[in-house]
């Protein structure tokens, strides 16, 4: 096998995270674990929980977990090159230990965790504080052994085996499908949903209360379609507040912007914002929030 691993530049724990882990998690056995996008959650959509005591105590948690059939299995953490791999396991088996603690006694489905920095990877048990198996990513390849005893000790399939005998501790005799599979056979689970010619034909006839381009359109939706409530509404006092003190522009000592591409004039004032305290306001909010919208309401209608 041409190892593609050891030709990556492999810097930060971004790196590693990317390029690496979440490769070597989807990549088909006999090359990888087999894992599909489904069964990771990232951080955005893992807990964090509380792990260590005394001054060690913090919330954590991993780079990524994988769930079989609804369970936790498997943790994964990733490191900077050459961070200590010692402490990232440590970390990965209390956060492990938390899981399994919400779970009934002797039912630890969280029963492996995978550390990482990029150059060797290490896989163990939850509960032992020893490595299972340690190998440098120059040995990924299904002709070495210590991947091999890899791949038995974390791939999908094998995990999801233990994730079946725990389900079964569970829940006795009690079976569960995927509603997806109870649609009938694969001809009608593979089966595309045909264009949504109604939502077509919305989208392009209302295009212009989707995204208005004219300042007439962006008039109309705060007119006539903008929702109100108590919370937006609460900015709208201060706001008023401040325009109605503020001076017009031909009694004050107004500054041109040579540059409205860099308007440096801006940047030069907002440096010391201490001195700005109650005199500016900043409309924060991501893409499609309504930072806009909001913006049209105010000048046109509640202002």
């Amino acid at each position: 096998m041409n190892n593609s691993y050891s030709k990556m530049n492999i810097l930060t724990e971004s790196d590693v995270e990317q390029k690496i882990i979440y490769k070597l998690l989807v990549t088909s056995s006999p090359y990888g674990l087999g894992y599909s996008d489904s069964d990771i959650r990232t951080k955005p959509d893992i807990r964090k929980l509380t792990i260590d005591k005394g001054t060690k105590k913090k919330l954590y948690y991993p780079d990524y977990a994988i769930l079989i059939d609804g369970l936790p299995c498997v943790i994964v953490e990733a490191k900077s090159p050459g961070e200590n791999l010692q402490e990232a396991i440590r970390e990965a088996r209390l956060y492990a230990t938390e899981i399994n603690s919400t779970f009934k006694q002797n039912i630890n489905p969280c029963s492996r965790v995978i550390v990482t920095d990029g150059q060797r990877i290490i896989s163990s048990f939850w509960d032992v504080d020893s490595i299972y198996v340690e190998f440098h990513f120059d040995e990924i390849d299904p002709l070495n052994p210590k991947f091999d005893i890899f791949l038995s000790f974390v791939s999908k399939t094998n995990i999801s085996l233990f994730a079946t005998d725990i389900l079964k501790s569970i829940k006795k005799k009690a079976r569960y499908y995927k509603p997806v599979y109870m649609l009938g056979g694969k001809s009608v689970i593979n089966e595309t949903v045909g264009e949504n010619s109604f939502g077509t034909n919305v989208s392009l006839e209302y295009k212009f209360l989707f995204n208005p381009d004219s300042m007439d359109d962006r008039k109309s939706i705060v007119d006539n379609a903008y929702v109100q409530s108590k919370r937006k509404q609460s900015h709208v006092a201060p706001i008023d507040k401040i325009i109605r003190a503020a001076l017009p522009p031909n009694l004050i000592d107004a500054t041109s912007l040579d540059d409205t591409e860099k308007p440096n004039e801006i940047f030069d004032k907002i440096e010391d914002a201490h001195k700005l305290r109650n005199e500016i306001c900043l409309l924060i909010g991501g893409v499609g929030s309504g930072k806009s919208t909001f913006t049209d309401y105010l000048r046109l209608v509640a202002l």
